[in-house]
């Protein structure tokens, strides 16, 4: 692992970053490009976090996903108390 022990962290941050740049009107007109590149980093984060084993990494950006996906309007899998995407939630359940 080693030099790529912050790489989801990473990923995460550029998604959380676009996100913020955009406001909080990701609806409007023009923001889709952002939110989708979002989106991508997001779930490359899970996609790094998984081959790391690093389930606290899932699950922070299941979170951060969750909540992009909920403002539009996709449908997320309800867990115990929060929203996250199957992905995570499945693979959470193993643990």
């Amino acid at each position: 692992m080693g030099e790529r022990f912050y790489e989801a962290e990473l990923y995460q941050l550029k998604g959380e970053l676009l996100l913020t740049q955009e406001g909080s009107k990701l609806e409007a007109v023009g923001h889709r490009e952002k939110t989708e590149e979002a989106e991508e980093y997001f779930q490359k984060t899970i996609a790094i976090a998984c081959r790391q084993s690093a389930k606290s990494w899932e699950l922070r950006v299941g979170l951060s996903l969750s909540q992009l996906w909920q403002q539009q309007g996709k449908k997320t899998r309800l867990g115990r108390f929060h929203v996250l995407p199957n992905s995570v939630w499945v693979r959470l359940k193993r643990a």
